[in-house]
C-alpha cells in the first residue's frame, strides 16, 4: 500500500458515501500515514458551500497515524482559469486540486478549451496537483498541459479510479485512449525525471489508498516506475505542498 492518498472524497461532496472520520479511520486501518480529504468545490451541484472550506483552520489534523491535509478539487469555471473559491479560502488550505468538471457552470467545448482553461488555471492560482489530467470528455493538449505543470511546479495525479475502470473496459474506445493518453503523459514526466501521485479519487472508504495489487495491475497496463511515484516521497513533495512540512 502507498503511504498518502492526496484524493479522497467525503459524504460533503453530495455524491460520496463516507464521513470525515470514517475516512481517517479507513485510512490508518490500511496503513497510511497522509490522507487528504478533497471534497469537490461549491460550483458542483450538491457539493459543499465556501464557508465549508473556509472553516479549515479549525479542521483537526493529526489522527495518528494518520496526518490529514484539508483541502478541495477545485472546479475551473471558464477560460481564464478561474477556481470556484476565492483566493482567502484557497490560501487557507492545505491541498488544492484542479480541474474541469461536468454540473458546473464551465462551458468550454473544445481541446483547445479545454487546454487554455487548465493551463490558466495553473498560472493564476494556488494550484498543487492536477487532478484525472486525461478524460475522453475533456481532452487536452498534453505536451502543453504538462509543460505548463512543469513550470508552475504542479504535480500531476495518476488517477486510480479513472485507470483501473478504464483496464476493466479495455476493449472500448475511451478505455483504450485513456491507457494511451494517461501512459503519453506518464513517459512524458519520466523522460524529463518528473514524477507523478497516484491517488485513490475514492467516493467510498473501500476504495482509500493505492494497494500493491492495484499498482501491480496498473503497472501492466502503464508504464509506470516506482522511483517516479512520488506518494511515499514526503520530503521531495514538502517542496510543492508546504503543509506537509508543518509541524
Amino acid at each position: 500500500m502507498l503511504t498518502a492518498d492526496f484524493h479522497v472524497h467525503t459524504l460533503m461532496s453530495g455524491h460520496a458515501f463516507c464521513s470525515f472520520n470514517e475516512c481517517v479511520a479507513a485510512a490508518a486501518a490500511k496503513g497510511l500515514t497522509v490522507l487528504g480529504l478533497t471534497d469537490h468545490g461549491p460550483s458542483l451541484e450538491r457539493a459543499p458551500y465556501e464557508g465549508y472550506f473556509s472553516m479549515a483552520p479549525r479542521v483537526p489534523r493529526h489522527f495518528p497515524p494518520v496526518r490529514v491535509l484539508f483541502g478541495c478539487e477545485t472546479n475551473i469555471l471558464d477560460l481564464d482559469g478561474t477556481l470556484d473559491l476565492p483566493k482567502r479560502t484557497l490560501d487557507r488550505l492545505d491541498l488544492v486540486l484542479a480541474q474541469v468538471h461536468h454540473r458546473t457552470p464551465y462551458a468550454g467545448r473544445t481541446e483547445k478549451d479545454h487546454t487554455t482553461a487548465l493551463v490558466n488555471a495553473l498560472k493564476k492560482n494556488r494550484v498543487h496537483m492536477i487532478s484525472h489530467l486525461f478524460r475522453p470528455d475533456f481532452p487536452v493538449a498534453l505536451e502543453e498541459v504538462l509543460l505548463a505543470a512543469l513550470d508552475q511546479r504542479v504535480l500531476i495525479e495518476i488517477n486510480k479510479s479513472l485507470i483501473l475502470d478504464a483496464i476493466n473496459r479495455a476493449a472500448s474506445t475511451p478505455a483504450r485512449l485513456i491507457l494511451a493518453r494517461t501512459a503519453e503523459a506518464i513517459e512524458f514526466l519520466q523522460a524529463r525525471d518528473e514524477g507523478y501521485v497516484l491517488n485513490s479519487d475514492a467516493h467510498h472508504t473501500l476504495e482509500i489508498g493505492v494497494s500493491d495489487d492495484e499498482l501491480d495491475l496498473m503497472s501492466r497496463h502503464l508504464p509506470l516506475e516506482k522511483r517516479y511515484i512520488y506518494n511515499d516521497r514526503l520530503d521531495l513533495l514538502a517542496e510543492r505542498i508546504p503543509a506537509l512540512s508543518d509541524s
